[in-house]
């Protein structure tokens, strides 16, 4: 059994863990207290185990304006528990253990399992393998697997990486995991023809790459798979995102290994990097027939380019492209789009033709949003209406550009139409909504702030999950209850989101009450406005208020 030193000096170390933590909390919340008014007025929007567990304890709490039922579970974590968690900072396995079984099923018994594979690395994977295959689904399983698997990297220990790499969960594909998975199969004799073919595009990537695969490409360099045409491949993807100092230091690394021609691919890059209306103006008298893949490439960019720093040279260029060029409709789209967006940002007075000009293969939010914004600069209302009506229907019906559209209305005459907009729009509890109001001449329509709906939430207190977050929190360990609360809102069936979004309300838990409002689409639902615009600091700011005033 623990002692009581032990337990003593586990306590301690959460309760500095907690007070810390609290401290902080209580400064946003302040900030939060004193933007309430602004922010129930125009509805600005934040945002964003497995062992059967015995449901936590509850006790009855004060009063309170906003929870309903008045019953506040007591989610202080048992004394096994910061036990069990100081027993892992000491690596004392046995005191681990110990800590464990006095949990019994209790969800944080599962959980200091995980923190002591996570904290306390060996070279023998079979715990964590057992883990994993007793508990593949759990929260915090991904991430066990994944640092473990950078540990067995740095320790060489590349059998049991392939065995690990095997047990589930299967973790999302990433860099870092596909040249450590190079690197392995490398040492063990096992590399494929394809898994060099894909290491190959990975090197061949336009910016630096990270050292954890530097194996792999020491590997490719040896063997020789670092072909002309490779390097050729991330100079020129270099240059597109905008690096030529790496495309630079590429040509060295290239003529080093004896590779000839580099200077001048690159140098061919750096003109039009450097001055793409020439380049493309040179082109123009040169070239008469189909350039070659590589100068098509070269030019297309140039094009894009110079659509970000002269978008009427680009426009009237890419109006003189030969035919001969080959270059296709789509990519033709793709140019026109840069110039056009470049004249939105920059208040050009024919971006508005040009965006609407575009083909339906370019068009997107970006485009409808910033064609509307044109017009909406010169006050241009018909062709506002126009561009409002062209936008996707979930662009077109926001309060935004309803609002301008009856606003465009009004300015054409059409007084009745705009109107009945703005009366649609007058009881939605944002910016537009007052707006509205303002152009029919008539009062705000102050929101009235209800108690919070009641309901029970002893149901999703029992979930394991659920239960893990609010332990966490409770213990101090922000960051891990945070993603147990993201993977309990994902695990739980969406009737019981709302009790899940009281219970955090009654835990002074405002950041993950946000997330739950907003993932049951409730963020305007004057029902949520209590727990969705917190003000603990109240009374304070009024007292201070008063004594001002006084």
């Amino acid at each position: 059994m623990p002692t009581l030193a032990i337990i003593q000096a586990a306590q301690q170390q959460v309760e500095i863990k907690m007070n810390l933590d609290r401290s902080l909390r209580n400064l946003s919340v302040q900030w939060k207290g004193l933007l309430l008014p602004i922010m129930v007025l125009t509805a600005m929007v934040f945002a964003p185990a497995h062992a059967d567990a015995e449901a936590p304890v509850s006790t009855i709490s004060p009063a309170t304006n906003h929870a309903s039922p008045n019953v506040i579970t007591d989610w202080t974590p048992p004394p096994a528990f910061l036990a069990g968690m100081a027993a892992i900072a000491q690596g004392d396995s046995a005191a681990v253990n110990a800590a464990i079984a006095d949990l019994k099923d209790n969800p944080l018994a599962t959980y200091l399992r995980f923190r002591f594979l996570l904290d306390s690395p060996t070279s023998d994977t079979a715990p964590v393998i057992a883990f994993l295959q007793k508990h593949p689904d759990y929260v915090f399983s991904a991430q066990l697997k994944s640092q473990t698997l950078n540990s067995l990297i740095r320790q060489q220990q590349f059998a049991d990486y392939q065995r690990l790499l095997s047990v589930a969960p299967e973790l999302k594909s990433n860099l870092r995991l596909s040249c450590q998975g190079w690197q392995a199969a490398l040492e063990l004799g096992t590399l494929t023809a394809q898994q060099v073919k894909d290491a190959e595009q990975f090197w061949a990537q336009g910016r630096n790459q990270q050292s954890y695969c530097d194996p792999i490409f020491k590997w490719l360099q040896a063997h020789d798979k670092l072909t002309p045409n490779l390097y050729r491949q991330r100079i020129k993807a270099s240059m597109i995102a905008g690096n030529p100092s790496f495309a630079s230091y590429l040509v060295r690394a290239g003529t080093s290994r004896k590779i000839s021609g580099l200077d001048a691919y690159f140098k061919r890059w750096d003109e039009a990097y450097k001055d793409p209306q020439g380049t493309l103006q040179q082109a123009l008298q040169r070239y008469h027939s189909y350039p070659g893949h590589d100068e098509q490439a070269l030019l297309i960019q140039a094009f894009k380019w110079l659509g970000r720093s002269d978008p009427q040279a680009a426009h009237d260029l890419l109006a003189q492209l030969p035919n001969s060029w080959r270059i296709n409709p789509d990519e033709q789209a793709e140019i026109a789009r840069v110039f056009a967006l470049k004249a939105a940002y920059t208040r050009m007075p024919q971006a508005y033709d040009w965006l609407m000009a575009l083909p339906a293969s370019v068009q997107d939010k970006e485009t409808r949003t910033w064609t509307a914004r044109a017009a909406l600069r010169v006050q241009d209302w018909a062709r506002l209406k126009v561009a409002i009506k062209a936008m996707p229907v979930d662009l077109s019906q926001t309060p935004q550009w309803q609002y301008w559209l009856a606003r465009a209305d009004a300015e054409l005459g059409k007084n009745q139409e705009a109107k009945a907009r703005w009366q649609a729009l007058v009881h939605t509890p944002d910016y537009y909504g007052l707006l509205a109001a303002d152009r029919l001449g008539i009062a705000y329509p102050w929101p009235k702030i209800p108690p919070l709906p009641t309901m029970n939430t002893r149901a999703v207190e029992k979930n394991p999950t659920v239960q893990l977050a609010f332990y966490l929190k409770a213990a101090g360990l922000t960051d891990d209850a945070r993603r147990a609360f993201l993977s309990a809102l994902k695990e739980i069936p969406p009737e019981q989101i709302p009790a899940l979004t009281l219970l955090a309300e009654q835990s002074k838990w405002h950041d993950r009450v946000s997330i739950a409002i907003a993932r049951m689409k409730k963020q305007d639902d004057p029902h949520w406005f209590a727990a969705r615009f917190p003000t603990p600091w109240e009374s304070t700011v009024d007292a201070q208020a008063r004594a001002r005033k006084d």
